[in-house]
């Protein structure tokens, strides 16, 4: 009797160790669509011109960020889902993050220094409005991701976490400010 008990108790081991390793599959899965999102944001950032851009331009603009919001927010939940990370899985999600980084500092310098353009198309007023409500939807998936991020990595990778962090949120706040 004792046998059998071990044996289902090694079963559910065992079915346990898997939902936490495809959580980590997961959450590398996620990080790929983050990636994708983010450059295809910047793509369409960097091809909208400084004058004469279109309102269908803006909108598919609109929609990427939503896009890459909605992917961290995932990643975000994900991460916090998994629990604790080891060191190796910790750092290949941080060197994604980092490479993800410069894409999302030059989308969000772009995108303030196109506000112009932006708010000069016909409808300005709202493409304004819509771009500060992604703006602010993008920073906060991503301080969510960064939250939940840090309360899962190994305390050795805390200070590179938050400095991160950090970072991202000043950029935020500068490409937030260009439209209030």
């Amino acid at each position: 009797m004792v046998y059998i008990n071990l044996k289902y108790s090694t079963v559910y081991l065992l079915s346990a160790v898997s939902v936490v390793l495809a959580t980590f599959a997961e959450i590398e899965l996620q990080l790929g669509f983050v990636s994708s999102n983010s450059t295809n944001w910047d793509n369409l950032l960097n091809a909208f011109p400084t004058t004469g851009g279109s309102l269908t331009e803006a909108i598919d603009i609109l929609i990427a960020g939503q896009n890459f919001a909605d992917s961290l927010s995932t990643v975000a939940e994900l991460t916090a889902a998994n629990g604790p990370l080891n060191v190796a899985n910790a750092t290949e999600i941080l060197n994604t993050v980092l490479m993800c980084m410069e894409t999302l500092q030059n989308s969000l310098f772009v995108i303030a220094a196109k506000e112009p353009a932006l708010v000069g198309l016909p409808s300005g007023i709202m493409v304004q409005g819509f771009t500060h409500d992604i703006l602010e939807l993008l920073n906060a998936s991503s301080i969510e991701f960064a939250n939940s991020f840090i309360g899962v990595a190994p305390a050795s990778l805390l200070p590179i976490d938050t400095a991160i962090r950090t970072d991202v949120s000043e950029a935020f706040a500068t490409a937030i400010d260009a439209f209030n």
